[in-house]
This record gives structure tokens, C-alpha cells and sequence, in this order.
């Protein structure tokens, strides 16, 4: 993988066709070179013993012409006379030159004679011969009983040394019966040349074995018959490949085949003769023409696998043209090259392999387009929304830091009325002590009514005293709720603070919202902005929810105060109408009569009644003062929560600002990423 990865495809096409062709024809050039060699060395072998079959028959007619041609010799009229009156000078004459005119019309006979049954020789071609006793004792018998016991009439003794000529001949002999058909009364006999026989096999020959040699020898006497070696024939063979055909022929193997270190030798043994035609070739020579043709053949494999190189060159070349343009444009596309290729055109929407790469890589460089134009509209989009954003920020950061100060004025006045509360309740805790101390004034005077009837000009003059003091007393606590209550009033100017914190909570959720659009219109790229944005939302809801229960806080305390103004009005009031004229009615009383002392009691009997209610509205307003600490606490907690929901805020704020940093970033890596493509 690693080794092909960075060749061109044209390089490993051909390397693999190259190699693949070579391997086939190297595996057809085996199997073939095998096929012929197997196929010609089995036609060297059908032709060889084709060879061999057609010497033995050659051979088979040889020897067959020669019987035939001695027992027609022998059923001549003239022998049969002559062989019953031997003695007839007249039938000699005709039976010699019927054996001399019948012997002229013969070729390669060594000679024809007719013999008595002791062969005794009566007429011959070569006229010395005549009177001559062939063969006597054990002999003569042996050639009688052949003769006799011959099939088709004629005993062949076969290939023999001619005992005249010392050549080798083909003796016969056929025995002549007397007109009862049995009684032999003598025989004719002839001999011929072994050399007619070598010249009829000459005439054949095997095509492409010019190293081919033949040999027929005796396989029961070993002698050769024919040999290309003129030196061995007549005598026994010492051939080694000619005595392993003898020891085959013995086996009962009458024909055959056998190799012998480089020689073919084929064999055949033919019917009623101990005779064997032998065949021996050259391997090499019967391979050769094989060679030859795997030569041919090699030769045509190697011309072959140039021709299919050549072809898949031009083919290579060919179909790896617009392969390479495609290519080309694949590299170009690799460059952020979107301009159109010319070369790439004339294949664009084609069926080809090529036409729909093409197709698909103009289609891609049109994708790249658009996505392209829609990176210049989302950069331009990002852009424009990061500017909004930008402006939005700042003015949700001018709304919290005016949202903080807001909420600082409103800590600082709460903290004011707080004080104020506090030293308020410190004057009620007064007026409860002092009122105490009226009761405890109003109770001794109760109790010492009598005495002020003894002694009135006394009471008279402590009325007086205590109707000044009391007159001071009130006017200086009424100066007092005045200033407490005017205090607790400025209270009211928590609500004017808390409909600024409701404005600053609107205008943050409507920032929120605009937030939530540009966001959406960023698309995937503002996702982070919109979480951004929904959580402004809720802390402005957040903010809205705290500063409308701070709104209703405020509204109770204001309805309070005004309840504790209404209350410290009626005691002033009250104790201006009903106190201070009964302590100068008391004093006029005094001063006036001694009688009204009893009438004294009675008023101070009311003044206790009075001072008891007034002790109770005190408990209510020390009641209610509880009650606005408890709301100026809530109100304390309430404008932590906002100053905690600010930080919050100014929190939020800060993220949208390195969010929209970063937004104008990835803009920036939008454009210069789109700068790259040249289009």
C-alpha cells in the first residue's frame, strides 16, 4: 500500500497488466511448450512405430514375395517330373534352364536350386553347384522335418550366413510331394541376399530423424541382421540396447518401447520369426523439432507481450488523458482554484467514467460557490449582528451601571429610613414612658384627690405647672412626630426608585429580545448569544418580579405611614383638643373653685380613661414601626438581590462582549478563509 500510494495510476496499470501478461503467457508459454513437446514427442513415437510398422511389413512382404515367389518356383511341372525320373537327361536340360531362366527373372537371390530328398543338389542357377550334397546326417534329418512340419508349406530357417558367400540370406526351402501328396520326393531351396531387404528398408525413412537407426537381429540367436555398423552383421550383437530388447522379447513382450540413457529405442517382433525390427533415436533429435517450436513459440510470446504493451500503452495514454485533466482540476480545486476548466468542459454530463468525474468535480467547484456566497452573507451577517450587539451591550452596560446606582441610592435611602424608623421608634418608646409617667401622675392624683380638695391652691398651682409642662411636652412631641413623620414620608421616594429599577427591567428585556433576534439571525453562529440573551431575559423578569414586591412592600409602608401619621395627628390633635383644655379647665377649676375638686377626680378619672387609649394607639404604633423595620429589612434583602442580580447582569455583560470579541474572530477567519479562493 505504502509502495503504490504515490504512483500514478498509468504506471500501476501498466505494471499490472505488464505483470499479469507476463505471467500468463509465461504460464501459456509452459503449458503450451509442455502441450507441443508432449504432443510432438507422442507423434515422434506414433511416427516411429508407424516406421517400425511399416518396416516389418515391409519386411512381412519381403519374406512373403520371396515364400511365394520359391513355392511357385517349386509347382512347376518340369520340377516334379525331374525330381521322378532324376536320371532323364531331357527333363535335367528342362529343369536347369527352367532354374536358370526362373533365378534371371529374380533380384538379389544368392541362388535357386532343386535338391532330392537327401539334398543332393540336381539343378542351380550357378551350374559348378550341381551333384553337391547340401546337408547329411543329423542336419539333413533337421531339414527334413522342418519341411515337413512347415506351415504353408515352406520352412524359412530365416536370415542365415550363406555357407558359400558367407553372406547373410533368407534360406527357404519347401518340400515337393509325389502325385499322392504325401510322399516327399525331394525339394527346391533358394537364398536371398539380406542386402534386398536392407535396400527395401532404406526406401523408408522417418521425417526430422535423420539420426535414427535401425536393427533387426535374432532374438534367439542373437545374430544381427541389419546393422548400420557393416562389421557386426552375421555375428552375435553385443549391443547392450539391442541385448535388453532380447531380454524383453523373452518376457513375452513382443513390442514396445524403452528409454536407454539418451536414446528412444521402440521395438516390434514379428509374427512366426524370431525376428526383431528395432528402432533407436536420438532424444535430442526427437526433441528438437519440439525445441524448435518452443522457440517459435517463446519467440511468438515475447512479440505478444510487446504488441500488448505497445496496445496498453497507447491505451494507457489514451484513457489516462482526461483522467489527467480531471486530475488537474481536482488540483486546482485542491488550490482553491474555482475558476472553470476549459479542458474539463467537453466532458462534463458525459456517460464515461470520465464524464461523471467530471460532471461531479464541476458540481463540486458550484458547491464551493455557494457555500462560498453563503460564508460572505453569514461574515456580512455575523458582522452586522456582532455591530447590534455591540451597540446593545454597551447600552445594557450603561443600564446597569445606572441600575446600580440607582439601587445604591435606594440602599443609602433605605439606610436613611432605617435611622429614621429607629430613632422614631426611640421617641415612641419616649411618649410610651412619658405616658407612663402620666399614669403614674394621674393615679397619685387619684389617690390624693382628697388632698388636693385640702389643699387646692397647691393643685392649682402644680395644674398650672403640669398644664405648662404638658403643653411644652406636647408641643415638643408634636414637633417631634412631625419631623418623624416627614422622615418616614421620604420613604414614598423608594417607589419613585423602584419604578427607575422596573424601566431598567423593561429596557433590559428588551434588550434580551433584541439580543434573541440577532441571534437568530447569526443562525448557527449565534446559538451561544441566544442562551446569552434568554438568560438576560430572566434576570430582567428576575429584576421585575423583586422590584414589583418591592414596589408592594413599599405601597404597605407607605399606607403605614400614612397610618402612623394619621395616628400621631389624632394624638396631637388629641391631646391639643382634650388634654391641654382639660388641664386648663383643671387649672381654671383650681384656681376658680375648691368645689370642683370632685369634678377634678372625674376628669382625672377621664384622663386615665384617655391616657389608656392613648397608651393603646401607642402599642399600635409601636406595632406598626415593627412592622415598617420588618419592610425596610425586606426592603434591605430586596436591594441585595438587585445589586446581587446587577453583578449578574454586568457578569452577562461582560460574556456578551468576549462573545461578540469572538464573534468578529471567527467573522475575520470567515473572510480570510473565503480571500483563499480565487474565483
Amino acid at each position: 500500500m505504502n509502495i503504490t500510494k504515490n504512483l500514478k495510476i498509468s504506471i500501476i496499470f501498466m505494471t499490472s497488466v505488464l505483470v499479469s501478461t507476463v505471467l500468463c503467457i509465461s504460464l501459456l508459454y509452459q503449458l503450451a511448450s509442455h502441450s507441443s513437446q508432449t504432443a510432438i514427442h507422442t507423434g515422434m513415437r506414433h511416427n516411429m512405430d508407424t516406421y517400425l510398422q511399416a518396416e516389418t511389413s515391409a519386411v512381412q512382404d519381403f519374406v512373403s514375395s520371396s515364400e511365394q515367389a520359391l513355392i511357385l518356383f517349386s509347382k512347376s511341372p518340369v520340377v516334379k517330373e525331374y525330381l521322378k525320373n532324376q536320371n532323364n537327361k531331357d527333363l535335367f536340360q528342362k529343369a536347369q534352364s527352367y532354374t536358370t531362366e526362373y533365378y534371371n527373372h529374380l533380384e538379389n537371390w544368392e541362388g535357386l536350386y532343386i535338391a532330392n530328398w537327401n539334398s543332393k543338389v540336381l539343378t542351380y542357377n550357378v551350374p559348378e553347384v550341381i551333384g553337391k550334397v547340401l546337408r547329411e546326417g543329423d542336419r539333413l534329418e533337421e531339414l527334413r522335418n522342418g519341411m515337413l512340419n512347415a506351415k504353408n508349406g515352406i520352412y524359412n530357417l530365416g536370415i542365415i550366413a550363406s555357407p558359400g558367400t558367407g553372406k547373410l540370406c533368407l534360406s527357404m526351402y519347401v518340400p515337393v510331394f509325389d502325385t499322392d501328396g504325401k510322399t516327399p520326393i525331394g525339394y527346391v531351396g533358394a537364398g536371398v541376399f539380406n542386402d534386398q531387404l536392407d535396400t527395401i528398408l532404406k526406401k523408408n525413412s522417418i521425417s526430422g530423424l535423420t539420426k535414427s537407426q535401425f536393427y533387426m537381429i535374432n532374438t534367439e540367436t542373437k545374430i544381427n541382421y541389419i546393422n548400420p555398423d557393416k562389421k557386426t552383421l552375421a555375428k552375435e550383437t553385443t549391443d547392450p540396447i539391442l541385448l535388453k530388447q532380447i531380454e524383453l522379447t523373452k518376457k513375452q513382450k513382443k513390442e514396445g518401447t524403452f528409454d536407454y540413457n539418451d536414446k528412444i529405442v521402440i521395438y516390434k517382433q514379428m509374427k512366426n520369426y524370431p525376428w526383431s525390427l528395432i528402432l533407436v533415436n536420438d532424444k535430442n533429435e526427437v526433441l528438437s523439432s519440439a525445441n524448435a517450436t518452443n522457440k517459435k513459440l517463446l519467440f511468438s510470446c515475447i512479440v505478444a507481450e510487446i504488441l500488448i504493451c505497445i496496445l496498453c500503452l497507447l491505451a494507457v495514454i489514451i484513457t489516462t488523458k482526461p483522467l489527467k485533466k480531471t486530475a488537474t482540476a481536482i488540483q486546482k480545486l485542491g488550490m482553491l482554484d474555482l475558476t472553470p476548466s476549459k479542458e474539463l468542459q467537453t466532458y462534463i454530463n458525459g456517460k464515461s467514467e470520465v464524464g461523471i468525474l467530471a460532471t461531479e468535480i464541476d458540481h463540486m467547484r458550484n458547491v464551493f460557490l455557494d457555500i462560498i456566497n453563503t460564508l460572505h452573507s453569514c461574515s456580512d451577517a455575523i458582522h452586522t449582528s456582532s455591530e447590534s450587539m455591540t451597540n446593545h451591550a454597551s447600552e445594557l452596560v450603561d443600564a446597569v451601571v445606572t441600575n446600580a446606582s440607582t439601587t445604591e441610592q435606594l440602599a443609602a435611602s433605605m439606610s436613611t429610613t432605617t435611622n429614621v424608623l429607629t430613632a422614631l421608634n426611640e421617641k415612641v418608646k419616649t411618649i410610651d414612658q412619658l405616658i407612663s409617667n402620666v399614669e403614674s401622675v394621674i393615679e397619685k392624683g387619684n389617690s390624693k384627690s382628697n388632698e388636693l380638695l385640702d389643699s387646692a391652691e397647691t393643685i392649682e398651682n402644680k395644674s398650672q405647672s403640669s398644664y405648662k409642662d404638658s403643653e411644652r411636652n406636647i408641643e415638643l412631641n408634636r414637633k417631634q412626630i412631625e419631623e418623624a413623620v416627614n422622615k418616614l414620608q421620604e420613604l414614598s421616594q423608594i417607589n419613585t426608585l423602584v419604578a427607575d429599577i422596573l424601566e431598567l427591567s423593561n429596557q433590559t428585556n428588551l434588550l434580551s429580545l433584541n439580543a434573541s433576534i440577532e441571534a437568530a439571525r447569526a443562525g448557527e453562529a449565534g446559538r451561544g448569544f441566544a442562551v446569552v440573551a434568554s438568560e438576560i431575559g430572566n434576570l430582567a423578569n428576575n429584576s421585575s418580579t423583586t422590584a414589583e414586591t418591592i414596589k408592594n412592600i413599599c405601597l404597605n409602608a407607605s399606607g403605614n405611614i400614612k397610618d402612623v401619621s394619621n395616628c400621631f395627628n389624632q394624638i396631637v390633635d388629641y391631646l391639643e383638643s382634650n388634654v391641654t383644655p382639660k388641664f386648663a379647665e383643671f387649672s381654671e377649676i383650681a384656681r376658680g373653685n375648691n368645689t370642683m375638686s370632685v369634678e377634678l377626680q372625674e376628669i382625672i378619672s377621664n384622663i386615665k380613661i384617655i391616657v389608656d387609649e392613648f397608651v393603646d394607639f401607642v402599642k399600635m404604633v409601636t406595632t406598626q414601626m415593627s412592622q415598617i423595620g420588618e419592610a425596610a429589612t425586606q426592603n434591605e434583602e430586596g436591594i441585595d438581590i438587585i445589586v446581587e442580580q446587577n453583578n449578574q447582569t454586568s457578569l452577562i455583560a461582560e460574556h456578551i462582549s468576549t462573545a461578540i470579541e469572538q464573534n468578529n474572530e471567527s467573522a475575520e477567519q470567515l473572510r480570510n478563509i473565503i480571500e483563499k479562493f480565487h474565483y
